[in-house]
């Protein structure tokens, strides 16, 4: 399911840049939000090497996008932090929230 609204985003982020350029800060905030949202709920055990849509599509790509997490106008300072935080060590961040949390 998360894999499918990443896919969108990357969707409607394509139609914007040719359709209506202007859009493109609060598209780019969707594309990013959308993987925040995936980082922060897929199972940790999927967090894996080998889960290749994980690790390029969404792991890689926010590390390509540091410039834009810090400069798109349209994330909450919230948002920030949680993209920032997970795009240096997302698996070791969602586990030792979960430890916190005694889950």
């Amino acid at each position: 399911m998360f894999t499918d609204i990443v896919r969108n985003a990357d969707t409607v982020l394509a139609l914007v840049r040719d359709r209506h350029p202007a859009l493109m800060p609060v598209a780019r905030r969707f594309c990013l939000y959308q993987r925040l949202e995936y980082l922060l709920h897929i199972p940790i055990s999927q967090m894996t090497p080998d889960n290749e849509f994980y690790r390029v599509n969404v792991v890689s790509y926010i590390r390509r996008h540091l410039w834009d997490i810090l400069r798109v106008p349209c994330l909450t300072a919230r948002n920030r932090v949680y993209l920032l935080i997970l795009a240096v060590a997302p698996r070791a961040t969602r586990t030792t929230h979960a430890r916190l949390k005694g889950l």
